[in-house]
């Protein structure tokens, strides 16, 4: 027999086998229960359902069957609800449900008899939205035992689309769609559409910070246009997450400390695809992001901001001098404008904040020490090297930072072990008449502020 005869045939069968089912009320006009009937028509409503696949198999073409059996799972449980002597049909929509689950899913890993992708995206999308049917049919259903499988059914769903992203989506789009995913389980949770933990809102923002992070390292500094605005749009989405979840003080076990989560998300992807020479600013904006949400006390960690500030003036004073290259001279300059904003917002600004002068101070020091050794020419160096010691020497004072004196004297030694065996004997003799010039005029000035403010030491 053909597949078509076979339909014809269980069709008719299904219909014999629905008259029997009745059968008790259509020829028996009395309430009197007909001795053994109801095991009879047990049998009956499990050989329908029967029919009803092998209808299905055989007349329906294989990409069709998860909606086939997703809306046969519908109308079973419909049935189920309706009929009381139906009791195992709840199960049976369960079972017809997860069916066209693992039916789809075979179809998405080894695309099986399929016509084309795109009937393949629609027969799943529309999969999904019958289990979702599903879903809410349980919800509102009347019967106690119709609640059966509310409470992991949203699981299934949940790793349902999760197995069927990853199997069929380019890695470059599953974070923004993971996250996309994690805000839909938070509002469906959050306005108790469905039973789930809220962990899950958690679990699946992971999922897209782990495929964002695997992602950007096996693309290694080889990021297109698209490849940084889906990874970037899906930061913004965990922002927005956070956004919502911090309006809903109800959901606490929700509540961890995303500032680093997301900052740590956004340092993996720019170490792993900025050029060595722009992380410097990256490091030094990160850092003045993070202090003003501190200062706006959208963050509660200005240790963050700091973290980042010292990552900046390091990788400039060590990495940078690796790779130092006279023409990008206007990197070091953006750097160094951003390292003074910081400075000067969290002089202005942040007051709860101890130890702020040698863990601000010291590390420009260093740097701006570095970018001069790098930048101009030897024979000049001590001369700006000694600019730098006043300089210190007036922070200070300013500061009133005795400390400040020592290193600033330090630094001095230096500069005058240079002046004596290097500038001496290596420029040329009109710069090192500049350069004594110069560094006499500095220790005058810088012996002048010393004693006239030596009480701001004590």
């Amino acid at each position: 027999m053909s597949n078509t005869e076979i339909g014809l045939i269980a069709i008719g069968l299904s219909l014999i086998e629905i008259y029997i089912l009745f059968a008790d009320k259509i020829r028996n006009k009395s309430n009197t229960v007909i001795s053994g009937w109801a095991n009879f028509n047990v049998i009956n409503s499990e050989l329908i359902l029967f029919n009803a696949l092998v209808f299905g198999f055989s007349c329906i073409q294989l990409d069709y069957i998860p909606v086939y059996l997703g809306g046969l799972a519908l109308v079973t449980f419909w049935i189920f609800q309706k009929i009381d002597r139906l009791k195992r049909y709840n199960i049976y929509s369960f079972v017809l449900l997860i069916g066209g689950i693992f039916l789809s899913l075979y179809l998405a890993a080894f695309e099986a008899n399929t016509v084309s992708k795109n009937i393949l995206y629609a027969t799943q999308a529309i999969t999904v939205l019958l289990s979702v049917g599903y879903s809410y049919l349980q919800m509102k259903s009347q019967k106690e035992d119709g609640k059966m499988f509310i409470a992991f059914l949203p699981i299934i769903q949940n790793l349902w689309v999760i197995a069927l992203v990853l199997i069929q989506v380019e890695v470059v789009y599953l974070a923004p769609l993971f996250m996309l995913l994690a805000i839909l389980n938070f509002g469906l949770i959050l306005y108790k559409k469905i039973e789930l933990i809220p962990e899950s809102v958690i679990i699946i923002g992971l999922l897209s910070l782990l495929t964002s992070v695997f992602y950007s390292i096996r693309e290694l500094n080889d990021f297109t246009l698209l490849a940084w605005v889906l990874q970037l749009s899906s930061i913004v989405l965990l922002i927005v997450l956070v956004l919502l979840m911090n309006k809903k003080e109800f959901i606490k076990s929700l509540r961890i400390d995303y500032q680093i989560v997301i900052n740590i998300w956004l340092s993996i992807i720019m170490f792993s695809q900025l050029e060595h020479k722009w992380l410097p600013v990256f490091w030094a904006a990160t850092a003045i992001v993070n202090l003003c949400l501190y200062y706006k006390k959208i963050g509660n960690k200005k240790e963050i901001s700091i973290v980042y500030y010292l990552l900046a003036n390091f990788h400039l004073a060590f990495i940078s001098f690796t790779y130092y290259e006279s023409k990008f001279e206007f990197v070091y300059l953006i750097i160094f404008a951003l390292l003074a904003l910081y400075i000067f917002i969290i002089y202005k600004y942040i007051e709860d904040f101890s130890f702020r002068n040698s863990i601000i101070i010291y590390p420009a020091t260093f740097s701006i020490g570095l970018f001069l050794f790098l930048s101009f020419d030897k024979g000049i160096l001590t001369f700006f090297w000694i600019l730098e010691s006043l300089g210190l020497l007036i922070l200070g004072i300013i500061l009133k930072e005795k400390y400040f004196r020592y290193v600033s004297l330090s630094l001095v030694g230096v500069c005058v072990i240079r002046l004596m065996f290097f500038d001496l004997s290596n420029a040329d003799f009109l710069i090192r008449a500049l350069v004594l010039l110069g560094v006499g005029v500095v220790l005058l000035v810088m012996n002048t502020l010393f004693k006239k403010y030596k009480e701001r030491f004590d």
